[in-house]
């Protein structure tokens, strides 16, 4: 969430997470990054092993942000996250 561009803040408020579900909802009014997040860490704090926790963002134009189209994230958000956990897991395995 904290990665995606501002401009009036909807396409961050605009992120879900949902549980062995999708949840395909958007909103062009909701510009809240801050319930984006409270709600995101709720609903991942609820997970159990063997589930599946789907992140979304359906905007129109979210994908347009992930490729480049603003200055302000021009390596995506998604793209960027999905390197930094690859690199956590990786460092975590190897203290193990």
């Amino acid at each position: 969430i904290t990665k995606t561009p501002v401009d009036n803040g909807v396409a961050r408020g605009n992120w879900n997470v949902a549980i062995d579900s999708v949840d395909y909802s958007h909103d062009e009014n909701k510009d809240s990054e801050s319930n984006a997040l409270s709600s995101g860490k709720g609903i991942i704090g609820a997970f159990k092993m063997g589930q599946d926790i789907n992140i979304t963002n359906t905007l129109p134009y979210i994908e347009r942000l992930e490729y480049g189209y603003s200055t302000q994230a021009p390596n995506g958000m998604l793209r960027v996250t999905f390197k930094e956990l690859v690199n956590w897991f990786k460092t975590r395995n190897k203290k193990v």
